[in-house]
């Protein structure tokens, strides 16, 4: 499938950076989960100028901070899809205390944050809601994408001034790549109170996302981008509610870091 072939360069490369940066990381522990927890609050909330104290039973570097980050957005798709560029510092407080200086730049404001759970809020409401079971809004989103969405396959980084790797990109221009179509959908997951992860892996070689639903107990994965490639104006189903084993040819990723997929859905 050409289409899954075709993905950004930029974003395959950022990546590859990354994964080699926390492959080079050695095994100190980072300095503590106050760190960790603050960093982690800040970009989920889109926050740029972060100034907090952490307490430290060992000297706080530089690096701790640094390595914090980058654990963050190596392994949360929103960060890496949000943060642009960060600049930080670290300074001793008294005792064991330091304080902790972080500027980050993101590719999203914060209105355009609140418009997609303005939107998906909206979404569950007016389409998800009643008697409905799980196995029903998660095919209605499906369908939702199948109509409404196109892959954004161009070599542009840019459309319309929003990043294509941003969900913003589906709502206001209705083309996307991957990571939108991932991150869009684990918030409609979210809000419709079904478990979702979002995983982020290779497909023949290249960085690809998809997502992972909780269905009657069980885990699947869901590739949306499935849901909006048809032949003969039928949906397809390859990427839909598969087991690890049967998500596709060319489909790799950290098994053990995700839910068990022991089963298709469907036979």
């Amino acid at each position: 499938m050409t289409f899954l072939q075709n993905l950004n360069k930029k974003f395959l490369f950022a990546i590859i950076t990354i994964a080699i940066i926390v492959l080079s990381v050695n095994n100190k522990t980072l300095a503590n989960a106050d760190l960790d927890r603050n960093v982690d609050f800040a970009v989920n909330n889109l926050e740029q100028n972060v100034n907090f104290t952490v307490e430290s039973d060992r000297v706080l570097t530089r690096e701790d901070v640094k390595n914090s980050i980058v654990n963050n957005y190596s392994t949360n798709l929103n960060t890496l899809v949000n943060l642009k560029e960060y600049t930080y510092d670290v300074k001793p407080a008294g005792g064991n205390n330091y304080t902790v200086e972080i500027n980050f730049e993101y590719n999203i404001t914060k209105e355009d944050a609140r418009k997609v759970d303005e939107f998906v809020s909206n979404w569950v409401i007016e389409n998800a809601s009643g008697p409905m079971n799980d196995y029903a809004k998660i095919n209605k989103v499906y369908d939702f994408y199948h109509n409404f969405f196109t892959y954004d396959d161009g070599a542009e980084i840019l459309t319309n001034g929003v990043s294509k790797h941003s969900p913003v990109a589906l709502l206001q221009n209705g083309k996307g790549v991957c990571s939108a179509y991932t991150i869009l959908f684990d918030e409609m997951m979210e809000e419709m109170g079904i478990g979702s992860e979002m995983v982020v892996g290779t497909y023949n070689g290249g960085s690809h996302s998809w997502n992972m639903v909780e269905l009657n107990g069980k885990w699947y994965h869901i590739d949306t981008i499935y849901s909006q490639y048809n032949y003969n104006n039928e949906k397809s189903r390859d990427g839909f509610l598969k087991s690890a084993k049967n998500i596709g040819a060319g489909y790799a990723f950290n098994e053990s870091a995700y839910p068990v997929a022991s089963a298709n859905y469907f036979n």
